[in-house]
């Protein structure tokens, strides 16, 4: 199973805080921490040792963006991009929209999750899936709690964004022209299934 952490700075100034009626100091850089991992629906991550974790053309994927930081949340998922080495692949999410066949479930949680199903030219071989994105974090409740963590202003609309990536491990699909061939069978199965009851029970 893949499971990577990346990093997202903020970076504080010198400000008047009215409660204490003086200039705080300069806090630096506040590092935010995240981990990337492929999950359920439920959310629980999915770990190789328990079962076989390689996503198939069937499957679909939900991947969870979790805030390692106490107080701060994922406001937001504004770019999710699947991809290989060889294929430029496309983004399930885009400035923050997602397409028809992705969603974003629990932002302003800690973990948020994005559910897909990715499109079948990235099973053409075994290579890992990528999945590059970017994240919105900001705080977590009011800017009280905000300043007696950090003290300092700061307002509920502050937040950070940063990039993420992860990878896949896959299971090849079969050719391009066995997959559609599948799915129209299947697809007729299914209204011949809906036909017969149809005619049993009208």
């Amino acid at each position: 199973t893949f499971d990577y952490t990346t990093k997202f700075d903020l970076n504080f100034t010198s400000a008047p805080f009215n409660g204490f009626n003086k200039t705080t100091p300069n806090l630096g850089t506040v590092v935010f921490d995240v981990s990337v991992y492929r999950c359920d629906i439920g959310k629980t991550r999915l770990v190789a040792a328990v079962a076989d974790v390689r996503l198939t053309i069937e499957d679909p994927l939900y991947v969870c963006i979790d805030s390692k930081t106490d107080d701060i949340v994922v406001k937001k998922i504004t770019k999710f991009i699947l991809k290989k080495d060889d294929i430029v692949g496309y983004n399930a999410v885009d400035n923050g929209d997602n397409d028809s066949n992705t969603f974003v479930k629990d932002k302003g949680k800690r973990v948020v999750q994005v559910g897909t199903r990715p499109q079948a030219l990235l099973f053409k071989d075994n290579k890992n899936i990528i999945i590059q994105g970017s994240a919105l974090l900001g705080p977590a409740t009011s800017s009280d709690r905000y300043l007696a963590r950090f003290a300092q202003e700061i307002s509920d609309d502050t937040a950070t964004t940063g990039d993420f990536e992860m990878q896949l491990e896959v299971v090849k699909a079969v050719s391009a022209a066995d997959t559609v061939a599948s799915g129209i069978t299947l697809t007729l199965y299914g209204t011949m299934i809906g036909i017969f009851v149809a005619s049993v029970l009208f």
